[in-house]
């Protein structure tokens, strides 16, 4: 637009303006007759029109979608909260949105082929004064990627699962507790990456596996792999009572598994991880006799078989002859 057009709009808009003043068009605004109503209603509409030029002169200017200057513009031109300025303003940093980030902004991505037809499909609707249906497009995208990736997610887990589970049945079967316990570690690792509490939260759910499978049929291999995952435990503690919980159960598996073996070291192992636990969950900390008790009961119970042990073993000693 040259500068002798311009000039006889801005005088037409300068004149516009001062109408609307006369006519007290701002917020607050009562009418106090029905002509006066009619009034307001008539200066709102050329308020309106004035805006809908203005967008059309900027767009013109920088080259931006006629349909979205419309759409925008009486918008714009809808809030009673801004004065002609605020208006003029309010479509200047919306073309500038429009250059910057829709008509300027990438539609290939190379991010996924939903992403590419979905930014191009909401620059046409958007050109084509369609704001609503362009956000309706882009959240649909977003709502099947975000499918997809469950889907892919599921697929994931479930084959990490199966792989690692067959890596410890095969360790099992070969009677490598160590093994076992490895694929055991790596699947919750896989699945739920840096999340602490749903690794140790799957490792407690194996190990409860574990201890009554090796403890009911007496399977030493699977206590084996338990006290691995016990022992992981502790060293994952983050607490008083968590690293008081996870010595006594470490506690139960090396017993269980030392119950069963000629040699005491590994009850001795369970003695001290049940010392450690009460020093672990004192009285002060877990009200009641609680673990304290049950922690004591076992440890009085080693006792009691080692000296039985014992007692047999010097019954069985040979007669020596005279």
């Amino acid at each position: 637009m040259d500068r002798n057009t311009r000039r006889p709009l801005a005088r037409a808009q300068a004149g516009h303006l001062a109408r609307l003043r006369k006519a007290d068009r701002y917020p607050g605004h009562t009418f106090v007759s029905p002509a006066d109503l009619a009034k307001h209603i008539a200066y709102t509409a050329i308020l309106d029109l004035l805006v809908k030029a203005y967008g059309e002169e900027v767009a013109r200017a920088r080259d931006v979608a006629e349909r979205f200057i419309h759409e925008m513009a009486k918008r714009v031109a809808g809030d009673r909260n801004l004065d002609f300025e605020g208006m003029k303003q309010a479509i200047r940093n919306a073309i500038d949105i429009y250059e910057r980030e829709i008509a300027g902004g990438q539609t290939q991505t190379n991010i996924d082929v939903i992403v590419d037809e979905a930014l191009a499909r909401a620059r046409s609707l958007v050109d084509l004064g369609k704001s609503g249906l362009a956000r309706a497009a882009l959240r649909r995208a977003a709502e099947s990627m975000r499918r997809e990736e469950e889907e892919r997610r599921e697929r994931y887990v479930a084959g990490v699962t199966a792989l690692h589970d067959r890596e410890r049945d095969i360790a099992l079967a070969a009677y490598d507790g160590e093994a076992a316990a490895e694929a055991i570690i790596l699947r919750a690792e896989a699945i739920h990456g840096a999340n602490t509490e749903m690794i140790a939260r799957s490792l407690n759910s194996e190990a409860a596996t574990l201890y009554e499978h090796g403890r009911d049929r007496g399977s030493n291999v699977h206590l084996i792999a338990l006290i691995i995952l016990r022992r992981k435990l502790l060293d994952a503690a983050s607490s008083d009572d968590e690293r008081g919980l996870a010595q006594d159960n470490l506690g139960t598996a090396l017993w269980t598994l030392g119950d069963r073996e000629s040699g005491t070291a590994r009850l001795e192992e369970a003695v001290a991880a049940y010392r450690d636990a009460l020093k672990e969950r004192t009285r002060e900390r877990v009200p009641g006799p609680g673990r304290r008790t049950i922690s004591a009961l076992r440890y009085r119970g080693w006792a009691s078989a080692r000296a039985a042990r014992r007692g047999w073993r010097r019954r069985s000693r040979p007669i020596a002859t005279r």
